[in-house]
């Protein structure tokens, strides 16, 4: 099945533009509890996006995408994007998974 350039582009452009909605998202949220609730709020808003290591899910989801596309537009083949995308999901499984807390030796 081949796709026609323009049909590739407008996928492109719905995927970015959904994902910038996204982003948008969560900068309006930041930005409203920076204001309304005060510091703490803020700093708890923080650390759960980066407890839920929401950078890195949303770079994978790009990378997956862009992967995709270059299939699909037979940038490169059907084989390279499977090692891509095998690879990122190793990548983002093998991060998910917690780190035990190993007992520390006192001098």
């Amino acid at each position: 099945m081949d796709f026609s350039e323009s049909a590739i582009l407008s996928i492109i452009w719905v995927f970015f533009g959904s994902l910038s909605f996204i982003v948008a998202c969560f900068a309006l949220t930041a930005v409203v509890a920076f204001k309304s609730k005060g510091l703490d709020f803020a700093k708890t808003y923080a650390e759960a996006l980066i407890q839920l290591k929401i950078l890195e899910i949303m770079l994978a989801v790009v990378m997956v995408f862009a992967a995709t596309m270059l299939g699909v537009a037979k940038i490169i083949s059907g084989d390279s994007v499977v090692t891509i995308i095998s690879g990122i999901t190793g990548y983002v499984l093998g991060g998910m998974r917690k780190k035990k807390n190993l007992p520390t030796t006192s001098k």
